[in-house]
């Protein structure tokens, strides 16, 4: 519904799929807002839940392997608040 030219599922390009996830999980963990930030596990369980619905469940996937690698760039990069 969202994607340009109602491409879907597939058809949406692949770094367009996960630079969604990324983009969404800086703007949970990493939010202008402090107060609005959550913690690494809220964040992978908000994006968990919404595998298949606004995530590739395949993307999604990926990410839940890989998160600890998410999880430590964040905090190399985070900047102090």
């Amino acid at each position: 519904q969202g994607y340009p030219y109602g491409l879907r599922e597939n058809e949406i390009p692949l770094e367009a799929r996960i630079m969604a996830l990324a983009d969404a999980y800086e703007e949970l963990t990493a939010a202008i807002d402090p107060k609005k930030r959550l913690p690494h596990p809220q964040a992978m369980g908000a994006i968990v839940r919404s595998a298949g619905h606004q995530f590739d469940p395949i993307i999604v996937d990926a990410f839940v392997v890989s998160q600890e690698i998410f999880n430590r760039i964040r905090h190399e990069l985070a900047e102090p608040v």
